[in-house]
Parts: C-alpha cells; structure tokens; sequence
C-alpha cells in the first residue's frame, strides 16, 4: 500500500515522493526523487538489466532504481531495499581481468580499445571498461590488484564502479619505466556501450602512458551464489574453524597437471 500519488505499476508516476509501508510491522521505504526522472514501478527478476532512468524493480536482494550520468555513458543501478541481506565477501583463485600488454588480455575490454598504443600502454587521458561478467553476476563490489609497468613518465590511475569518474587516484608512480601495484576495493557498475548493457563492470581512468593490469581475488555480493561455481575453491565452502589445505608447490622443471 502506499499514500501520496498512487504507485502504478507500469505507468509514470510523477509524484515526486511515494511512501509504501507494508501491512505488517516492518520498516517502510520511501522513494524520493524531486531532481530526477519520474519513477516506473516495473516487475523483473534477478537478472533483469534495466536500463531506462527512474525505472524501479525487484532484483535478488530487494529492490532497486535505476539512473544514469549522462555526461559519460555509464550506468549504474543502486539497491534501495536490502531485504536485511548484508553484502558479503567471496573470495575467487586470482583472475587476470586486464593486461593491456598482450591481445588475450584485453579480451574483457568492452571499451577503450583505441586508447591503447602498440607498445601495449594505456594513452594518456584512457578510460578503460572491463566486463567481470561470467565470473559474477550483479557484484556490487570486488577485491582486486592494479598493476603499472612500461610507465612513460609520472602519472596515476584510477579504479572505480560506479558514476563518472571521481577525481581521484588508486596507484600512482613518478618516473618511467616503473613496476607498482596496489591492491583495489572497488565498486562495480552497469555499462550500456552500442546499445548492449553489461552488468558488472569495473572501469580505470590513466593519466599518462602505463600498461595496465587489473587482477581481481574476490567479489562483494548479497548472496554467493551469484559467484560463478568454478571461480569458488572448495575450501571456501569448508566449516569454520575447519582445516583447510592448498596445492602442493610443483618441483622445478615439472608439469602441474
């Protein structure tokens, strides 16, 4: 139920804020929306990529609203209603998402292809967007490694998910021909690119000319099933307090099989 201008489903509804309070004693939700699009309350399901502005749906964790920033083309949808379902920490075997180096490793580019130079390096000015799609589904955030090397002077590079690029900087370096890493937090976002949306993403602002590598070890989610199963080790899912055991290091000079 909801007061105010009604709530329609499926229909504009231009009230610029709608309270539904539930028949029961749980919490109420407000929407509130004065500056933006008029709300569209629609039906979905977990995997529903909904990419017009204002456009309110269900997901896997509750409830969310869609919006984009419209000087980039870069869309991101927030989770509004949790449903008491906290974000959790998967950890993944550590997963090369980017090497501007090599052709395999910009297989998950979906944009910024032509702000890399033959040498491998990200130009400067470069904004890169890398699709995490296959490994999760509707992260909201990962854990990861950012890397520089073949730097051509001082610069910086910035990891980031969500909106337009914020300002600031997550590795930076000082000369050329430099070797740095720092480990990222990162949110993750939408991105609409030629008309297909992608629904994780990471996205990495250069400075100046660096190769770039991006290594993710693990993903924030609402539920950990939406971890691709193959990227989850057993021992992750072992008891707690429970031992557990890695790989044998292989001798020099064997094959691992």
């Amino acid at each position: 139920m909801s007061n105010g201008d009604p709530l329609l489903a499926g229909q504009v509804n231009t009230s610029p804020t709608t309270t539904i309070r539930s028949a029961s004693t749980e919490p109420t939700l407000t929407l509130a929306n004065e500056n933006g699009p008029a709300l569209r309350l629609v039906t979905g399901n977990d995997y529903t990529i909904v990419a017009e502005p204002g456009t309110v749906a269900p997901n896997h964790i509750g409830l969310r609203v869609s919006f984009a920033e419209w000087e980039v083309p870069w869309e991101t949808t927030t989770n509004i209603l949790n449903n008491g379902n906290a974000l959790m920490p998967v950890a993944v075997p550590p997963t090369r998402v980017l090497d501007t180096r090599n052709a395999a490793g910009r297989d998950r580019l979906i944009d910024g292809r032509s702000d890399i130079d033959a040498q491998g390096r990200a130009v400067g000015g470069a904004f890169l967007v890398v699709d995490v799609g296959g490994l999760v589904s509707e992260a909201q955030g990962l854990f990861a490694t950012v890397t520089v090397t073949k730097t051509a002077s001082s610069g910086y590079a910035t990891v980031w998910g969500t909106g337009q690029w914020p300002r600031t900087s997550t590795i930076n370096w000082w000369d050329k021909g430099q070797v740095l890493s720092n480990g990222v937090l990162s949110q993750c976002g939408w991105y609409d690119v030629n008309g297909k949306q992608y629904n994780t993403v990471v996205a990495v602002y250069v400075s100046a000319a660096a190769a770039i590598v991006l290594d993710v070890t693990g993903f924030l989610v609402g539920d950990p099933q939406l971890v691709a199963s193959e990227q989850v080790p057993s021992t992750s899912r072992a008891s707690a307090g429970a031992r557990t055991t890695i790989g044998r290091r292989p001798e020099r000079g064997l094959v691992r099989r």
